[in-house]
């Protein structure tokens, strides 16, 4: 099947009704209203590429092969997972895809104006990180991103209007930096050195924190101004459709989602959270309409703290938080992300346990509008019947 009739099956699939309901679901859902417990599968177009994807094509040009491969993709989404992610009626380019990526520690340097070096450790190419602020003077080498519109959008915007044929609408993704100021001072000085720092020296983590913060506002308001937002591109896997991005201004931050985190603070006390992170993802939280905090540690007792960030919507709850403790903490004033143990679902549960891991964490969530969530799922190893299975048991559990 060519480009073209993928294409046009697929604006029937996105003009259906069960489209249409999904979408009106994931609405309601993250509106507040009542709501049944949705089922979402994150599942990844690389894992799908990697593992799943028969490969047959012949592009010369990567425009052309980056459109097949997504529509291809959410086709094959739409028929293999039933369960409540609508399409995107529109596909998504990378401004960059007719260049060379940059390597990670060249992209970072181009933001922040710093050296990050990487240190390769063995074979199958993990590395570290070698921080560049080894003294509270070296914070002066820092400096603040500034957003650069892409060169070269004509260009890719005509390529791919001639592949599509004009009947899908195409956006162009800027979106070059995240939401979560605590992981960049992790490049930028080291966990190590940070566990000394924030007992040694909490003044150079408040500065750091300041920084990373500010060139995060700093560089999504210049995006804004130049004219690069678009509230459906704030759209992704946990949080892949709501019509409140639709109403207003979509060039507005304020009609945008931010997907807030603080993974690399999993081990900092909630003491610590409040003061070193909280403050400032509060600045970035107010910059947005919504906001979605993913953290895959556990977070039962740091709810409490993240609770109070400004337009908070939907709150991860993953296999290693407990469901309890932070509804009881938070209440019913945010919808919830109930997150399945992904190695359990593909390694080691039998059915009966994947049953009674959903119904104990759905039941304890029945007061509260919540999505059953399999993500962080990196690799099927040829058991994507497994996925099916939970997408099945899900299913079941949310429509009791």
């Amino acid at each position: 099947m060519n480009i073209q009739n993928k294409i046009e099956k697929y604006l029937q699939l996105c003009l259906s009704k069960a489209n249409r309901d999904k979408q009106r679901l994931w609405s309601d859902f993250l509106a507040l209203k009542p709501s049944r417990p949705l089922v979402n599968v994150y599942f990844y177009q690389y894992v799908w590429q990697r593992e799943i994807d028969d490969g047959r094509r012949n592009y010369d040009c990567p425009v052309a092969d980056f459109i097949d491969k997504q529509i291809s993709y959410r086709l094959w989404r739409w028929e293999n997972i039933d369960d409540d992610a609508p399409l995107e009626e529109f596909l998504r380019i990378p401004y960059d895809i007719l260049h060379h990526a940059k390597q990670v520690n060249q992209y970072q340097n181009s933001l922040w104006g710093i050296d990050i070096e990487l240190s390769q450790n063995c074979d199958q190419g993990s590395y570290s990180v070698v921080p560049p602020i080894k003294t509270e003077s070296d914070i002066e080498k820092i400096t603040l991103p500034r957003f650069e519109p892409p060169q070269g959008l004509d260009e890719l915007l005509e390529r791919a209007e001639r592949i599509t044929g004009g009947c899908l609408p195409v956006k162009v993704e800027t979106e070059r930096m995240h939401w979560g100021p605590f992981e960049y001072i992790v490049w930028f000085r080291g966990m190590e050195n940070l566990f000394l720092d924030f007992i040694d020296n909490p003044r150079l983590v408040h500065r750091l924190m300041e920084i990373a913060s500010a060139g995060i506002i700093q560089w999504q308001r210049q995006r804004q101004a130049a004219g690069f937002i678009d509230s459906e591109l704030s759209f992704f896997g946990h949080v892949p459709y709501d019509d409140f991005c639709l109403h207003g201004d979509s060039a507005s931050l304020k009609s945008c989602w931010a997907y807030l985190h603080a993974q690399s603070s999993g081990t900092i006390s909630p003491q610590m959270y409040e003061e070193f992170v909280q403050p400032y993802n509060e600045r970035i939280a107010a910059l947005v309409g919504r906001v979605y905090y993913h953290g895959c540690e556990n977070l039962d007792r740091k709810a409490a703290v993240i609770k109070r960030l400004p337009n908070l919507r939907l709150f991860h709850i993953s296999p290693w938080s407990n469901v309890e403790p932070i509804l009881e903490e938070m209440g019913r004033g945010f919808a919830y992300e109930v997150h399945s143990h992904p190695t359990g679902v593909l390694s080691s549960y039998s059915d009966s346990d994947m049953s009674r891991e959903l119904s104990s964490r759905s039941s304890i969530a029945a007061e509260v509008n919540h999505v059953l969530t399999l993500a962080d799922v990196e690799t099927v190893t040829g058991r994507l019947e497994r996925v099916r299975e939970w997408v099945r048991l899900a299913n079941k559990t949310a429509r009791v």
